[in-house]
């Protein structure tokens, strides 16, 4: 059942309906003594293996204490079902930022993906894989320090290293994730797959980010499944010839479809990007110094107004093409 406005949830009330999944409703929430804001993801789904699911997510999510990372804070018990207290971002994700088909602006990609990185590897080093990285769960914050990106939706992590003796929620041969930017391992077998299947994810969204386009994206689900399986996808080279030619292969070795061939780790991934997409900002900040900032006048107020629009407004843009193949989580 859907909550409304005014409802009390444990210590907090309703403010309204962010967004809904296939699993749970999101809703933003202030807490009744405090005042404050969150985000809070209610599971409408009954089962008891739902809920264990559902629990994990938190559980895995808590572990992870990154300004990169969207931190669960709290678990609210209800009578019908169960929810996860987060914070709250007050800004849009990287899917309705990119929703017109068009790329981000040179000068803002380097910083953005590094952030990304370094709530990944933040996750690894928690022992978590993401498996399921995409722009729409990467949500873009204003702070004091500019725009954040902070990686959020843990649902489908797998959970290694001092977890790895634990029961795995994932069967052996299933495959989970969303179809464009899972890793084609995870097609096979989502238990098996290691940090490479994020770095691969990564590499999609970062193609994204400079092409306006995601690189295995197609018309239906099975065109998107033989591209991604057999790694067919338009060169990034042809469609910017413009850009730096280490950063063009140090995207197209994260897009391989052989695990061995790309990055072993995200660090490395953040290495290789960070030393390739150098002369971008480079190029940028002698613009500033030369005055020559048209181009900088053009994006900021599109790029306000999106910042400025909350991450799951209902009349964001959508492109039902890829809407449908992003909500396709297996």
């Amino acid at each position: 059942m859907l909550l409304v406005p005014g409802d009390p949830v444990d210590r907090f009330e309703v403010v309204r309906l962010l967004g809904e999944g296939g699993l749970a409703h999101v809703y933003l929430v202030r807490h009744r003594h405090l005042g404050s804001l969150h985000a809070l993801k209610l599971l409408h789904v009954r089962g008891a293996r739902a809920r264990a699911r559902f629990l994990q997510e938190g559980q895995v999510q808590a572990r992870i204490r990154h300004p990169n990372v969207v931190p669960v804070t709290d678990v609210v018990e209800l009578d019908d079902g169960i929810g996860l207290v987060m914070d709250y971002v007050d800004g849009p994700s990287l899917a309705e930022v990119l929703g017109g088909d068009e790329p981000l602006p040179r000068r803002d990609v380097p910083p953005l993906f590094d952030q990304m990185c370094r709530g990944v590897i933040a996750a690894h080093r928690a022992g978590v894989l993401h498996r399921d990285l995409k722009p729409a769960n990467v949500l873009l914050a204003v702070s004091a320090h500019g725009i954040e990106a902070r990686i959020g939706d843990f649902g489908i992590a797998k959970v290694v290293a001092d977890f790895r003796d634990a029961p795995s929620l994932t069967e052996q041969g299933s495959f989970m994730g969303t179809l464009g930017y899972m890793a084609p391992e995870q097609l096979s077998d989502a238990k098996a797959v290691d940090a490479r299947a994020d770095v691969f994810s990564l590499g999609c969204i970062l193609y994204e980010m400079v092409a306006g386009r995601a690189p295995y994206l197609r018309a239906d689900r099975a065109a998107t499944i033989r591209a991604t399986l057999d790694g067919q996808h338009r060169p990034l080279g042809e469609l910017c010839p413009d850009l730096p030619a280490p950063l063009v292969a140090v995207v197209e070795r994260a897009l391989q479809a052989q695990p061995s061939r790309r990055q072993d780790t995200v660090e490395a991934l953040r290495a290789d990007v960070a030393a390739a997409a150098a002369p971008l900002l480079g190029l940028d900040r002698r613009d500033q110094r030369d005055g020559r900032q048209d181009r900088e006048q053009e994006v900021r107020p599109e790029r306000r107004r999106l910042l400025r629009a909350g991450p799951y407004r209902r009349d964001r843009r959508h492109r039902p093409r890829r809407e449908d193949l992003r909500g396709d989580r297996l």
